[in-house]
């Protein structure tokens, strides 16, 4: 069996689409349909069956698609141990998942610091949910992902860029807090409601400052 095959069978089960996954492997959607085509009378089965929304796979597909996967990972590893990456001279398209604040905090320098050491490298966003983010690194959907992940470190190989700290906003003139706020002056203080409250994970410092209050949030309504 052609080897490139294996990744068509991917591209078109991990985007539930053919022309997504024409978009994801850079072909033509008559390449990729062609392809599917070879592969459906090398494996004697449909593969995937068309619905209004894209492609859903059949039993077989799903079975292929494991093995291919851990094959394909295999393969791009081993390339990997012995490709020497030259920034330099590469041209190679990184896709990386942030947020739309990650975009407006981290690209700018990263475009920057390309332009001088990599300048054929492109860069392509995109934005995924966090739940998912594991799941688009294992497939290869993305290279890297930037962003406050802690759920993803236990995971992943990972480094700290920064450190960064919160604040606390006021009102100007404030009556009992001016230019010290000790933790008793914050608990005492009123906090504006979030819409969400379900939506902030545990671990955050919204719903550790939520804990410290003692009196009830109240005051204008701030969008998440």
């Amino acid at each position: 069996m052609d080897l490139s095959l294996t990744r068509v069978l991917c591209a078109i089960y991990e985007a539930g689409s053919v022309s997504r996954a024409a978009d994801a492997l850079c072909l033509s959607q008559p390449a990729v349909s062609h392809a599917l085509g070879r592969l459906r009378r090398e494996v004697a089965d449909p593969l995937f069956v068309r619905t209004a929304t894209g492609v859903v796979p059949t039993p077989r597909a799903s079975q292929l698609y494991l093995s291919f996967r851990e094959a394909i990972r295999l393969v791009d590893q081993a390339v990997e141990k012995i490709k020497v990456f030259d920034p330099r001279s590469s041209a190679r398209r990184f896709r990386l998942a942030m947020s739309d604040i990650g975009v407006m905090v981290f690209l700018p320098p990263i475009l920057r610091y390309l332009q001088a050491e990599a300048p054929d490298v492109a860069i392509d966003i995109r934005q995924i949910a966090v739940p998912e983010l594991l799941r688009a690194l294992e497939i290869a959907q993305i290279d890297l992902a930037l962003g406050n992940l802690p759920d993803l470190q236990a995971h992943t190989q990972h480094n700290q860029l920064f450190t960064e700290h919160y604040v606390c906003v006021l009102r100007d003139g404030h009556t009992s807090i001016t230019d010290t706020l000790s933790l008793e002056m914050f608990r005492e203080a009123g906090h504006p409601p979030r819409p969400s409250e379900q939506s902030v994970r545990p671990s955050t410092p919204h719903s550790s400052a939520s804990s410290l209050r003692r009196r009830p949030e109240r005051g204008a309504l701030l969008p998440a």
